[in-house]
């Protein structure tokens, strides 16, 4: 018998001992699972075969995307990803979806996608950390309460760095820079002045990395990133009309 329940904001810690808090491939689904501010997120659960969750779908309000919600699951088997995108969503209902990369046929089983991009989760590596030093670099904090270090220079070139998350021992990182400031190497200054923030906080950075843009892998296997060997799907999806 199929039994799909809201997770009580007070029990979340319980989930906890689902995921490998020193993992970064857990890193991201426990943040949300775990930390993310109660009133900004609802996490299904599975109990279709024990009193343990048998899988989770957890459905987030974030700056990501102001009008469609964060949806990722945590899930081993396609029937289990169905049974929980059923319950959860709305036929119809726009979403910004993130799953492993080699969950994306489960996905297309059930949802529309579109302008999808693969990732990769990148964490930085402590005893390779080679920052980037500029004195151009400023912090600031952002509207989501975390700092933020950019460079504006006169010419106009203008770079970012800042958090989505930060959690217990992880936080996720961004980098924002127009192309003269990625000619200048003004991303990877304000990307390591955010990195040594984080470190000094005791808290292990990670980005994730649109294989896409391939060609600024080096320069951040350089600053220190290294692979985690996990991929990630990102891109907008609805659930179709369908049981």
């Amino acid at each position: 018998m199929t039994k799909i329940r809201i997770v009580d904001s007070g029990n979340r810690d319980q989930l906890v001992s689902l995921f490998n808090l020193r993992s970064a491939s857990d890193a991201i689904l426990a943040y949300y699972a775990v930390e993310h501010p109660a009133n900004k997120v609802k996490i299904f659960a599975d109990y279709s075969e024990s009193a343990q969750p048998g899988g989770l779908l957890i459905v987030a309000q974030t700056g990501l995307d102001l009008f469609r919600p964060l949806v990722m699951p945590y899930v081993n088997d396609k029937e289990t990803f169905g049974r929980l995108l059923h319950e959860a969503l709305s036929p119809m209902q726009p979403i910004l979806l993130s799953l492993p990369l080699e969950q994306r046929q489960w996905a297309e089983m059930f949802l529309e996608l579109s302008n999808s991009s693969s990732s990769e989760l990148l964490r930085l590596d402590p005893n390779s950390f080679n920052p980037v030093i500029n004195v151009l670099v400023t912090s600031t904090q952002a509207a989501n309460g975390f700092m933020r270090f950019e460079i504006n220079a006169q010419s106009g070139a203008r770079a970012v760095a800042g958090i989505n998350w930060q959690g217990r021992s992880f936080a996720e990182v961004y980098v924002e820079a127009d192309r003269e400031s990625a000619r200048r190497k003004f991303d990877a200054s304000v990307l390591t002045a955010l990195c040594q923030y984080l470190l000094e906080r005791k808290l292990i950075p990670l980005m994730r990395f649109e294989e896409s843009f391939a060609s600024d892998f080096e320069s951040l296997t350089q600053i220190g990133f290294i692979s985690t060997g996990s991929r990630f799907l990102l891109g907008q999806a609805i659930r179709r009309d369908t049981p």
